[in-house]
């Protein structure tokens, strides 16, 4: 699997930003999005990632806004 994917498996495959923004985050964190994720050397700096992921859409108001307001609606769906 690779990084990115892992990535996006962390975060239950939320698409809270572009494949673009989330390589940026992996980058900071010194991880290469196309290389194959090996747990025992890069979970330490992936879970950093996810950290500053939603570090980030708790900061943006109008994201987390979408998030609440995409929850809510899914809620309402379903106990109808």
């Amino acid at each position: 699997m690779k990084v990115l994917n892992r990535l996006k498996m962390e975060l239950s495959n939320q698409q809270y930003f572009s494949d673009e923004q989330y390589i940026q985050f992996l980058t900071e964190n010194s991880l290469t999005p196309t290389d194959e994720y090996d747990k025992s050397t890069m979970q330490k700096s992936l879970l950093f990632t996810v950290v500053d992921v939603l570090e980030a859409v708790t900061n943006d108001i109008d994201l987390m806004t979408g998030i609440s307001t995409e929850s809510l609606t899914l809620d309402k769906r379903m106990s109808s």
